[in-house]
């Protein structure tokens, strides 16, 4: 698989220089496999239908299958000549190119221009089996040069032509000789097997958690970005505690995770007999954190968080809360929702953003409050009655934002804010402030797929996106590649 992953990687100039970018594209659908037959009946038995369709096609696309394929078409090209008893070519089909009345239709002339495809079955409703004798007649007035590279284009199941085969078969048996030589868990070998890159990600993945604070047994699956993991809601909010904020707070603690919850134990005599010992651990770097609070802002501006748009800056002094009243002033929030499958699930978590030390906005730091909220039934049942379907935006999330809004208040958020600015910015939601971490801000089309819009002015109707790189003149945006491991970011 290594020999064969480094082949593909080998061919691509070849491939764009001859003008195959299609089948270059298509080479990334393809595996090394040598047992395809027996994975068709393991990964189809019991699977009906279009998932049935899906899984055969998926396992078909073996390189080995096409070589074998290959052999057996051009072994029969040697006989076709001698064999014109044979009245069609087996598993060869063609394509009309540009048709017309004079040319269209199975029994009209071949033309090398037409497409050819080679497969166990007709690939559509437009390809018609090739006749021998047709095939000969259109061959004699070829060259030997010509007709051995009729064959050499000829494409199995549309998708890879023979020269391709070939050129790949070639540059395999280079990179297999190369890599024979190494040990089998050399470096060279390892990282270029797409299984080991695969399993090396997901380990780094429950790595990220223990270290923001997940103690849950976690197990390195490929649906674990679906959330096939089970973890508790508190840990949920430490994630996104250390998501927003960067750092986590006793991330190796796992007999008592619930113990971070109390900050002390005393006895009717005053004495101590448990008391919170706090380790402040940064688990994020301050780039992903501030990238990753904006994405989670955006989710409540524009995505399934808009229940969370509307929460009002709000106040328990009377005569404060009447000149907010005419202010009627939004409180930026960020967060996410999350939804179970067949709904028996409802999550939202997510951050109420800190006020910020100078009083003119709020900022996302570890100062903010970070709220996890879930609504589901005991046995798991799911949360549907009739048309009704409880998601995480009509379920947790409503809980959610009463949280959130009975902590503005009650922390006091607009008498820590200078209202003056507030009256004067002439907006209609708090300035939010993320770290300075040399961030830009850029324009999106909201509705045109988050592409960067080429201005600089941005009008309410579109979006921000708060990321890292540069914008040169017209608008253009060139992002920062950056990679920090997570066992670094405490160094």
């Amino acid at each position: 698989n290594a020999a064969f992953e480094k082949a593909i990687t080998a061919s691509e100039a070849d491939l764009i220089f001859a003008g195959h970018q299609e089948e270059w594209q298509n080479l990334a659908l393809f595996h090394y496999s040598d047992s395809f037959e027996k994975q068709i009946d393991d990964l189809t038995e019991d699977v009906k239908g279009e998932e049935k369709a899906i899984r055969q096609q998926i396992v078909n696309r073996s390189f080995v299958r096409y070589q074998n394929l290959r052999e057996r078409l051009l072994a029969q090209a040697e006989t076709l000549k001698d064999n014109l008893r044979s009245f069609y070519v087996s598993g060869l089909y063609f394509q009309r190119v540009n048709p017309t009345e004079e040319t269209w239709g199975p029994d009209k002339a071949l033309h090398v221009q037409d497409h050819f495809v080679y497969s166990e079955s007709a690939p559509g409703a437009d390809w018609f089996p090739v006749r021998n004798t047709d095939l000969q007649e259109m061959f004699a007035g070829m060259s030997s040069e010509a007709i051995a590279d009729f064959w050499q284009e000829i494409r199995i199941d549309n998708l890879l032509s023979i020269a391709t085969l070939d050129l790949v078969q070639e540059n395999f048996q280079k990179e297999l000789e190369k890599l024979s030589s190494q040990p089998a868990y050399s470096e060279d070998v390892l990282h270029n097997m797409h299984d080991f890159r695969v399993l090396a990600g997901l380990r780094y993945l429950i790595g990220l958690c223990r270290a923001m604070g997940v103690t849950s047994e976690l197990e390195p699956v490929l649906s674990f970005p679906l959330g096939s993991n089970v973890m508790s809601l508190f840990e949920v909010a430490r994630v996104y505690d250390a998501l927003a904020t960067g750092f986590s707070y006793n991330p190796e603690e796992s007999k008592n995770p619930g113990l971070s919850l109390i900050d002390r134990i005393e006895t009717a005599d005053g004495d101590i007999i448990y008391e919170r010992d706090t380790s402040k651990v940064r688990a994020i770097d301050g780039k992903t954190s501030v990238a990753v609070s904006n994405i989670l802002r955006n989710v409540v501006r524009f995505g399934t968080g808009r229940y969370a748009a509307d929460i009002l800056l709000q106040s328990n002094d009377p005569a404060l809360q009447n000149q907010l009243a005419d202010l009627h002033m939004t409180v930026p929030v960020c967060g996410k929702t999350g939804t179970a499958n067949r709904f028996t699930n409802s999550a939202f978590a997510g951050i109420v953003p800190a006020v910020e030390k100078k009083g003119d906005g709020l900022i996302v730091d570890p100062e903010s409050y970070i709220i996890a909220s879930y609504v589901g039934f005991d046995d798991n049942r799911p949360m549907v009655r009739s048309s009704t379907r409880i998601a995480g935006s009509s379920g947790a999330l409503p809980v959610w934002t009463k949280v959130a809004k009975s902590i503005i208040v009650e922390q006091n958020y607009a008498g820590k804010l200078d209202m003056a600015d507030m009256v004067f910015s002439g907006s209609s939601e708090v300035p939010l402030f993320y770290p300075s971490e040399g961030q830009i801000e850029v324009p999106v089309a909201v509705n045109g797929g988050g592409l960067p819009l080429n201005q600089r002015t941005v009008g309410e109707a579109e979006g921000i996106v708060v990321t890292f790189g540069k914008i040169f003149s017209g608008g253009e945006v060139k992002p920062d590649r950056y990679y920090h491991p997570y066992w670094r970011n405490n160094e």
